[in-house]
C-alpha cells in the first residue's frame, strides 16, 4: 500500500489550522501564496485565495512624546470667608421669645440677649461652584477656644443656610449662619477679642481674622479687625465692607456696623 507525502498541498490547510491551535508560533513562517485560511498577521486575498502579508503596526520612532493623558477638568477653587462676627449681642437673635420663631435669621425674637446663645458667626461663599463643608473645622482662640467642625460635631449650634444649602451644597453667593457657635454655654462663648481661623480637612487655613488684641495667627494685633464690644445695634457687628472684601490686611477689611445677618455687608 502506498502513501501520500503529509506535505501534500492539499493537507496544508488542515497542518495551517493544527499549528495555529497548538502553542508553537507561525510569525517565522513565510506563509506567501499559501492556500487560505490564513494564520494571524496574513490576508487571505479572495482573487487567487491565497495568503498575503499585512502590514505590521509598528511602536513610535524613540523620542516621540505620548499623547497627552485626557485630565478632567480643574477643581472649583475654594473661597470660603469669614465674613460678619457678632461676640457682643444686643438683639435676641435666638429667638427666645417673640420673633418669627426662626433662630439666627433677619427677625430677631424679642426676648432677652445672652452673648451666651446670641452671638454668631457668618461665611459667605465667594466660589462660582458649591462647597463640600464635611470636616472643615472653625476654631475660635481665646481665653476659652473651642472649634466646631462640620459635619461631626453635634451641640446647640445652629446652621442658618441663606438659599437652601446644606454642610454637602453650600452653594456659590451663599451666606451661612453659624449660631451659638460656642454650644450655648458660658465657658466657651467667644470673646471679643479673638483670633478665628477656617480649616480645610486637611488643617489648611481656608480664611482667618484676628479682632481686638488677639495676636492671632501672626502674633502681631497691630493689623487686626476692631474688637467685638458693642454699645447698641448699630455697632454689633464686625463685618467685611464692602460684603466680602480680602485685601489680606483685617485693619482695612473689617468695620465695625450694624448687623446685616445672611445678607451682603
Amino acid at each position: 500500500m502506498k502513501f501520500a507525502p503529509l506535505c501534500t498541498r492539499s493537507l496544508w490547510p488542515l497542518a495551517l489550522s493544527l499549528l495555529t491551535m497548538g502553542a508553537c508560533s507561525l510569525d517565522n513562517i513565510d506563509l506567501s501564496g499559501r492556500p487560505c485560511p490564513c494564520a494571524p498577521g496574513w490576508l487571505c486575498e479572495t482573487s487567487t485565495n491565497t495568503c498575503v502579508q499585512t502590514i505590521a503596526q509598528t511602536d513610535a520612532p524613540p523620542g516621540t512624546p505620548d499623547a497627552p493623558p485626557a485630565t478632567a477638568d480643574a477643581a472649583c477653587p475654594s473661597r470660603v470667608l469669614i465674613n460678619e462676627i457678632v461676640t457682643w449681642a444686643r438683639q435676641d437673635w435666638d429667638d427666645s421669645a417673640g420673633g418669627n420663631g426662626v433662630s439666627f435669621d433677619s427677625v430677631p425674637g424679642s426676648g432677652a440677649f445672652d452673648n451666651s446663645t446670641d452671638e454668631w458667626v457668618e461665611l459667605y461663599n465667594a466660589s462660582s461652584c458649591a462647597i463640600d463643608l464635611r470636616n472643615h473645622a472653625i476654631s475660635f482662640v481665646d481665653g476659652t477656644p473651642n472649634t466646631y467642625v462640620f459635619g461631626v460635631t453635634v451641640g446647640a449650634q445652629v446652621l442658618r443656610f441663606s438659599v437652601g444649602g446644606s454642610v454637602t451644597d453650600f452653594r456659590p453667593g451663599e451666606y451661612l449662619v453659624i449660631g451659638n457657635p460656642g454650644d450655648g454655654q458660658s465657658s466657651s462663648q467667644i470673646t471679643s477679642d479673638v483670633w478665628i481661623h477656617l480649616d480645610d480637612p486637611t488643617s489648611a487655613i481656608v480664611d482667618e481674622v484676628a479682632l481686638g488684641t488677639s495676636t492671632g495667627g501672626d502674633g502681631n494685633s497691630a493689623n487686626n479687625a476692631p474688637g467685638g464690644q458693642s454699645t447698641n445695634t448699630t455697632d454689633e457687628a464686625v463685618a467685611r465692607v464692602p460684603n466680602a472684601t480680602d485685601t489680606g490686611n483685617d485693619s482695612s477689611d473689617w468695620s465695625k456696623q450694624a448687623a446685616t445677618i445672611s445678607a451682603s455687608n
